[in-house]
């Protein structure tokens, strides 16, 4: 009981974007990790490439604004890292470059959100297959690493958010 305590002590701490954003991706997350098990590659991309309303409706935009909106809150949490460990936030790609350095994650876990970053990207030009099809890889790698990059920034962040009371 006192090390749960102690850990909401700690996240009462965070500025309040932070818990925002700590407390609403696990949702996202699985939303995108349901449209993932059940939208594969194949059909997204075939989908994509010859949409009439109902698919753009029922397949493409669900899975284009998870991914979005996921990458978003990975991004945002990304920074927030950087600026607790005393760093200039960067644009987004720069700052997921970054965590390994500060200790936040894995290189391995960064290079995953960086290729789903770069992916989601891609699709504000006007998007080809390939895009499309990456957009759905990317999708699948975000629903597998969003929690475990939650678990690690969250760490992370409990244990170097400076104390408010100087302790």
């Amino acid at each position: 009981m006192i090390a749960n305590a102690s850990v909401r002590n700690a996240l009462m701490r965070l500025p309040a974007d932070v818990k925002q954003r700590l407390a609403e991706l696990p949702h996202h997350v699985h939303a995108l990790q349901s449209l993932v098990e059940q939208i594969d590659e194949d059909r997204f991309a075939q989908t994509a490439a010859h949409p009439d309303a109902t698919a753009l409706l029922t397949v493409v935009y669900p899975l284009e604004r998870a991914v979005e909106v996921v990458d978003r809150y990975v991004c945002d949490l990304a920074a927030s890292a950087i600026r607790c460990g005393g760093l200039m936030v960067e644009r987004p790609d720069e700052n997921l470059r970054r965590l390994p350095m500060i200790g936040v994650t894995s290189r391995r876990r960064a290079e995953f959100l960086l290729s789903v970053h770069h992916a989601r990207e891609r699709l504000e030009r006007p998007p080809d297959a390939a895009a499309r099809r990456n957009l759905a890889r990317a999708a699948a790698v975000l629903a597998r690493e969003a929690m475990p990059f939650l678990g690690d920034c969250t760490a992370w962040l409990l244990a170097h958010e400076p104390d408010p009371d100087g302790a």
